[in-house]
C-alpha cells in the first residue's frame, strides 16, 4: 500500500480496517507515529518492515496474529505491549529494533518464536511468560545489553544460538523441565559465570556454552545422556 514511501511521516488507518497487509509500510524510513484502529485482527508479514523512524508502536486489543518480522529493523522504536488478544505471532517479530528495551508479553503464550529479538541490543531484562513452552532458535542472540533473563518452569525446549552473544548475561538457570538445550545456544556470553542446570536436562547441543570465558565451574546432571562436541569449548576460566 506505501511501499517505500520514504518521506510519509505519520499516519492514522481509518477505524474498520481489519488487516494490514505484507509489507504495507516497508521501508517508510521516515514515519514516526501510526494510529492503529481498534477493528485490527493482524498485522501482516513485514508490514512495517524497515521503519527506521517509528518510535510509537501501540499495538490495539483486538489483535490475534502478528507474522513474521512486522516490525523488524523499526531501529528507534523503546518500548511495545503485546495485547492478550495475540494467539499468532510468529518470528523476528522484533528482530533489529536496537533501541527496545521495554517489552510486555501476555501470559498465554506458548512460545517465543525464533529470532524473535535478534539483536536487540538494549533489552536489558526480560520477563519469560510462565506459560511459554519453547525459546525458539536465535531468539535473543545478539542481545549484548541482557543481563538477567529468568526462564520459567514448563519451557521445554531452549532452541539453537537462542542467547548467543549475550555478552553480559551473568547468570541462567535451566529448569528441570528442559529437556534439550540447543547447539550453541548460550556461545558467546562471556559474561555467563553462574549456569544451573536442574535434573531433567537430557541433550545438550554442540557448543551449548562455547566460549563462556567467566564460566568457573558446571555440574551436569545424571539426567543428560547426550553431550555434544565442543560443549564447553574455550570455556578458559574451567577448572
Amino acid at each position: 500500500a506505501f511501499f517505500n514511501c520514504n518521506k510519509m511521516t505519520s499516519i492514522s488507518l481509518p477505524d474498520g480496517i481489519t488487516e494490514i497487509g505484507k509489507e504495507a509500510f516497508w521501508n517508510c524510513c521516515k514515519l514516526e507515529s501510526v494510529k492503529i484502529p481498534s477493528s485490527l485482527t493482524k498485522i501482516n508479514e513485514k508490514a512495517f518492515y524497515g521503519c527506521s523512524s517509528l518510535t510509537d508502536i501501540t499495538i490495539p486489543e483486538g489483535v490475534t496474529s502478528i507474522e513474521a518480522s512486522a516490525f523488524a529493523y523499526c531501529s528507534k522504536a523503546e518500548s511495545i505491549s503485546i495485547p492478550s488478544s495475540v494467539t499468532d505471532l510468529e518470528g523476528g517479530v522484533f528482530s533489529g529494533c536496537k533501541l527496545l528495551a521495554n517489552v510486555t508479553l501476555p501470559e498465554g503464550m506458548d512460545k517465543i518464536p525464533g529470532s524473535m529479538f535478534y539483536n536487540c541490543s538494549e533489552l536489558r531484562s526480560f520477563t519469560i511468560p510462565a506459560s511459554v513452552t519453547s525459546i525458539g532458535d536465535y531468539a535473543f542472540s545478539r542481545c549484548f545489553g541482557l543481563r538477567t533473563i529468568s526462564i520459567p518452569a514448563g519451557v521445554t525446549s531452549i532452541g539453537k544460538n537462542a542467547f548467543d552473544q549475550c555478552e553480559i548475561l551473568n547468570h541462567i538457570t535451566i529448569p528441570s523441565s528442559v529437556k534439550t538445550i540447543g547447539m550453541e545456544a548460550f556461545r558467546w556470553c562471556f559474561g555467563l559465570s553462574d549456569i544451573t542446570i536442574e535434573s531433567g536436562v537430557s541433550s545438550i547441543g554442540y557448543g551449548a556454552f562455547d566460549r563462556c570465558r567467566s564460566l568457573s565451574s558446571i555440574t551436569l546432571p545424571a539426567s543428560v545422556t547426550e553431550l555434544g562436541e565442543k560443549t564447553f569449548s574455550n570455556c578458559f576460566s574451567l577448572t
